[in-house]
């Protein structure tokens, strides 16, 4: 088997690819302790994003072009609304199947929380937000 490994790195952002013949692995790195992300994909992905908090990806699955972002959710609280922001843009724009992948690091009311303290009904409204208005359903 041919191995070709190729690690360009973007100082700026601590971003790695690592090319394994016709499949390649896209990681950013965590800031700190927290985050970073992985991705391992074939030729048919083409990363249009990336950030320590998100990987913009369009792919090709039974000939159909979708959309997908993985998704590292800020751990504090009042740092998300950026990632939702980004993500309503990210939605609007695309008209193709989008799916987002990750660990979100939120929830969209005290229902479902599980222990501690429960939050201020406004504090969801902006994750609330983001997923009416890019039109995405949980499952």
């Amino acid at each position: 088997m041919d191995y070709g490994f190729e690690m360009p790195r973007d100082t700026n952002r601590n971003i790695h690819v690592l090319s394994l013949s016709s499949r390649s692995l896209w990681l950013v790195d965590p800031n700190g302790t927290r985050g970073g992300l992985a991705m391992y994909y074939n030729n048919e992905f083409q990363v249009l994003h990336s950030s320590n908090q998100m990987i913009d990806v369009e792919a090709v699955a039974l000939g159909k072009k979708i959309y997908m972002t993985f998704v590292y959710g800020d751990p504090v609280q009042n740092q998300r609304e950026q990632v939702w922001e980004r993500l309503t843009r990210y939605g609007l724009a695309k008209s193709d199947p989008w799916f987002i992948i990750g660990d979100l690091n939120e929830i969209r009311g005290n229902h479902e929380k599980d222990g501690g303290a429960l939050r201020d009904a406004g504090s969801f409204l902006s994750f609330n937000n983001m997923i009416q208005n890019s039109g995405l359903l949980e499952f």
